[in-house]
């Protein structure tokens, strides 16, 4: 028996598909992102021998697949860059394909100074989002967008003036990390009575 949560995106995915078929009738211009993992799968299908609707509705993913939701997202797809159109005859359509490493990797570069920061794909609420773990860190205040937040309780709220100067005055405060510290080794002696 399949899961509410499942019909639900079935459906959804079918309501977009028909939305998709009526912009391209009416030849309305189509701007679509798709996920780098439907184009692999259409390609890994297609040199499978399943290149087209009719041969992949066969096919059935197995539960709690990870690669794509739902094997009509790649009719979806054919449909989004007209497939069955020669590609100078193509018009009104552009797809893009992104990954899940560029949406990473735009967050990570606005995060001063970096930190770890940790990704997961989840559904709340009957809704998929992403969810973005920040850790505590040493090297606080640490700010998105040149904005810093904190924790109160659940939620995450922009940080004011004082809380911001407490931050900063604490890690003044704390002893330095014992990885900035200047080592006073002596290299050459210490390392002399290692054999190799």
């Amino acid at each position: 028996m399949k899961s509410g949560c499942h019909i639900r995106a079935q459906c959804r995915c079918i309501q977009i598909n028909q939305r998709l078929k009526k912009a391209i009738e009416l030849k309305k211009p189509r701007w679509l992102l798709a996920h780098d993992h439907v184009v692999f799968a259409r390609k890994l299908l297609k040199d499978l021998g399943f290149d087209d609707q009719s041969k992949r509705s066969a096919l059935k993913l197995a539960n709690k697949a990870t690669s794509v939701d739902d094997l009509r997202v790649i009719d979806m797809y054919d449909d989004a860059i007209q497939n069955e159109i020669s590609l100078i005859e193509r018009q009104g359509n552009w797809v893009q394909k992104y990954t899940s490493d560029a949406l990473e990797q735009a967050i990570n570069l606005k995060i001063t100074p970096k930190a770890l920061v940790y990704y997961a794909a989840d559904e709340i609420q009957e809704k998929a989002v992403v969810v973005v773990e920040v850790p505590a860190g040493k090297d606080v205040p640490y700010a998105f967008q040149n904005e810093i937040y904190i924790k109160e309780g659940e939620q995450t709220v922009r940080a004011d003036v004082d809380t911001i100067r407490d931050l900063v005055m604490k890690r003044q405060i704390e002893p330095e990390r014992w990885e900035r510290r200047f080592s006073g080794a002596e290299i050459e002696s210490d390392l002399s009575g290692i054999r190799t």
